[in-house]
């Protein structure tokens, strides 16, 4: 049936709180398992298949109507199918609205607790989750592009809306050398020198207090930590013509052995989202910035990890005639069409 929470409650599994949606006819070893071999059974899982995110999975529930007749079709399906499988998890939202969601709040389903469904790397490979990095050769430039994503923050809070709980504390504009010297740096004297330069940035560059920076007066140098994400295009773009732009960071202020934490915005798509789509979700949530589709020069992607696609954005040049109250005023109209 179409009753997810249904056959949930009859299974007799008590409810998890993480689950992974696999594609249809995928080779992941927790799905190979369910039918143990026996080809007979390929077809009660010929479907979007959701199991608990556990080592040994004790329930699986398959998404009626979404087989796998060729990978162009599912391809082209794939949307279609998560859509109507988000709807049947998160069945008070409407299909109609196309609300698609990563997580049940208690206001949806208040038999069950909350739960959060993603998106396995077999079905991630049909459509990535989205990361940005909105980049430029030119630093007043990013520097305007990062005041507008403080005004738009600072909006928010004026209008008594709270921030996204993965909000940055900081949006900053580093240079793509710092972050290099800092994720190439081996030894201890280079790991100083790095953090050093970066720690200028932070404070000169965009104003940072230095209050905020020397807190741990113990400590000779500033420790910074990258996240995944910017180690990940650091990686990738680390031999290309990007050595000479300035990239928009989230900075986090961090506790006990590092002080800073920066990555680049994005994160986990939704069920039925595409990837930039879900790349400019993230990108507010965690920013405040609103970008668009004008923004995009080019996508990098890692070859061994095909689950994560990074949009390079670039503003555009009339984005540069106005001033950040007339760029704010016009994307917070946007907003509310």
């Amino acid at each position: 049936n179409s009753d997810f929470w249904g056959h949930l409650s009859k299974s007799g599994v008590a409810d998890f709180a993480r689950y992974k949606v696999h594609a249809s006819r995928c080779d992941c070893n927790k799905v190979k398992v369910l039918y143990s071999g026996d080809e007979r059974r390929i077809s009660l899982y010929d479907g979007l298949v959701v199991l608990p995110d556990a080592k040994r999975p004790q329930f699986a529930y398959v998404c009626c109507e979404t087989r796998f007749d060729s990978k162009a079709s599912f391809a082209r399906n794939r949307s279609a199918y998560e859509t109507k499988l988000c709807a049947e998890i998160f069945r008070s939202n409407a299909l109609n609205k196309g609300v698609t969601t990563g997580k049940c709040t208690e206001s949806n389903d208040k038999a069950h607790k909350q739960i959060k469904i993603s998106c396995a790397q077999c079905l991630l490979k049909f459509e990535p989750n989205g990361f940005v990095c909105v980049s430029s050769t030119s630093l007043s430039t990013m520097l305007f592009v990062r005041d507008i994503a403080r005004e738009n923050s600072k909006r928010k809070k004026e209008a008594g809306l709270t921030l996204h709980a993965d909000h940055a504390d900081y949006v900053c504009i580093v240079s793509v050398k710092a972050l290099l010297n800092m994720s190439k740096a081996r030894t201890r004297r280079e790991t100083v020198a790095a953090s050093l330069g970066l720690t200028y940035e932070l404070t000169c560059n965009n104003g940072i207090s230095v209050d905020v920076i020397s807190r741990n007066v113990n400590r000779k140098h500033i420790k910074i930590e990258f996240g995944h994400h910017l180690k990940s295009l650091l990686y990738i773009v680390s031999n290309y013509e990007y050595q000479d732009m300035h990239w928009f960071v989230l900075v986090n202020c961090m506790e006990d052995e590092v002080d800073f934490a920066l990555d680049l915005p994005g994160g986990k798509r939704h069920l039925g989202e595409n990837s930039f789509n879900c790349a400019v979700r993230e990108t507010e949530e965690e920013s405040s910035l609103i970008i668009d589709k004008s923004w995009i020069q080019t996508t990098e992607q890692s070859a061994k990890d095909k689950g994560n696609l990074y949009f390079m954005l670039t503003p555009p040049e009339e984005l540069l005639t106005q001033s950040v109250d007339e760029v704010t005023d016009r994307f917070s109209r946007l907003r509310t069409l």
